[in-house]
């Protein structure tokens, strides 16, 4: 399992949001990757396509901490900034 977080500032519904890759039911292309939101009810098992470019793969550990803010009851915008920042391409 890989994760990842939205860079793309340009959705901003969507930025910061963390996604999975499982290669069992994603699918990567060499442009492009098809990610898991695991968090949203609505949206488990839904595939996204992102550019590659979009996102940064982030570690095992990011994502768990993102994740357990979240679930938690807090929104996890400290934890978020600071990955977001530490992968910034800009």
């Amino acid at each position: 399992m890989r994760y990842f977080i939205n860079m793309n500032r340009e959705f901003k519904d969507e930025f910061g949001r963390v996604y999975t890759f499982d290669p069992t039911r994603c699918r990567e292309k060499e442009e492009e990757i098809e990610l898991m939101n695991e968090l949203d009810t609505q949206d488990i098992g839904k595939p996204y396509i992102f550019p590659k470019n979009s996102v940064a793969e982030i570690t095992k550990d990011e994502y768990d901490q993102l994740v357990s803010a979240i679930q938690s009851g807090v929104e996890g915008a400290d934890t978020r900034e600071e990955i977001l920042a530490k992968y910034s391409r800009d």
